[in-house]
């Protein structure tokens, strides 16, 4: 799905830049489809895809795009366009470039975050019931057990070991 979304807006801009022929009337389709869809794409990519495929994804869509603006910008300045859209375009594109480099640490924390999340959960829950297991059950008799001296308090717990529970279990 994401690469789709990729290759429609990269499509989108070969067609505004190649075919429409009249590129001051195709900026707004550039504007409007390309460049917010590639904003989308570079968040997207920082969702989906662990940090470093990211960046490197949000790269080659960026380059890609850079590499369609510059093949079009020869042909078109001894043609009819004028030096105010080659500026235009290529202003767009420094701009894009630097929305992708202020989203990425933004996003790099979320996914680091996210990560850390799911590597906690996985070292401390069941994988089957999603019930704590014994490395969580000491991380929290650990906290209260230091809750409890820092605040003076007494400290209680009770263990159940049922017996013939691995049947259960296993059922």
């Amino acid at each position: 799905m994401f690469a789709g979304a990729a290759s429609f807006a990269l499509a989108q801009l070969a067609y505004a830049l190649y075919a429409s022929g009249d590129l001051a009337a195709a900026r707004t389709t550039i504007m409007e489809v390309f460049y917010l869809t590639l904003t989308v794409l570079y968040v997207a990519a920082h969702l989906v895809f662990d940090s470093r495929n990211a960046l490197r994804i949000s790269l080659a869509i960026y380059a890609s795009g850079i590499v369609l603006v510059l093949v079009r910008i020869p042909s078109e300045i001894y043609g009819s366009l004028s030096i105010d859209e080659v500026s235009w375009l290529l202003r767009m594109h420094a701009f894009m470039g630097r929305n992708r480099h202020c989203l990425r640490p933004v996003l790099h924390q979320r996914s680091v975050k996210a990560e850390a999340k799911t590597i906690h959960r996985l070292a401390h829950l069941d994988q089957l019931t999603g019930i704590a297991n014994r490395r969580q059950l000491y991380s929290e008799i650990q906290k209260e057990t230091e809750q409890a001296a820092r605040y003076e308090r007494y400290l209680s717990m009770i263990f159940f070991d049922p017996d013939h529970f691995k049947r259960v279990n296993d059922t």
